[in-house]
């Protein structure tokens, strides 16, 4: 039996990722278009409460920040060209403006609201 954490941060046991095999184990087959979530956002933790079935977009919506962000928050980046802070949100892959603002704050501000308004997981951009 090979056991080992992959390059992406999975643990890899007998070359299947061990959060799929935990999860079918107690619930069945994995749906199609359907996903396994670490909602802590660690892929090593593989206890069944640490883990929930989901689409991708459900599963995207539980992302860290990412390192290239310089903002410190997703969605919010400097416009250079416009001397402002920008928000924005994908949804649907569908990304959508919520503005460009002076102030850092009141972007971050904009982003959580979005996040709210279309059901980001509470970890959502965690670092």
């Amino acid at each position: 039996m090979t056991r080992y954490v992959n390059e992406r941060g999975y643990v890899i046991d007998n070359g299947k990722r061990e959060h799929r095999t935990v999860w079918s184990a107690m619930y069945g087959t994995i749906p199609k278009g359907r996903e396994i979530d670490h909602i802590n956002g660690d892929r090593a933790d593989n206890r069944l409460e640490n883990l929930r079935l989901v689409t991708r977009q459900e599963n995207m919506q539980n992302t860290k920040v990412f390192n290239t962000n310089t903002s410190g928050v997703t969605g919010v980046s400097w416009r250079a060209d416009k001397q402002r802070w920008r928000a924005y949100v994908v949804v649907d892959y569908k990304q959508e403006h919520l503005g460009h603002y002076t102030d850092w704050f009141d972007a971050v501000c904009a982003r959580m609201s979005a996040n709210n308004r279309h059901g980001f997981h509470e970890n959502h951009g965690r670092r």
